[in-house]
């Protein structure tokens, strides 16, 4: 149960990146 507990974590933190990476690209891209 805590291994799965840790993936779920990692997924989340993961997914939590990306958003803030395509957030990030879209305010670069816009201020072009």
């Amino acid at each position: 149960v805590q291994l799965a507990l840790d993936d779920a974590v990692k997924y989340e933190m993961a997914s939590d990146t990306l958003v803030r990476e395509s957030i990030a690209a879209l305010q670069k891209s816009s201020m072009l």
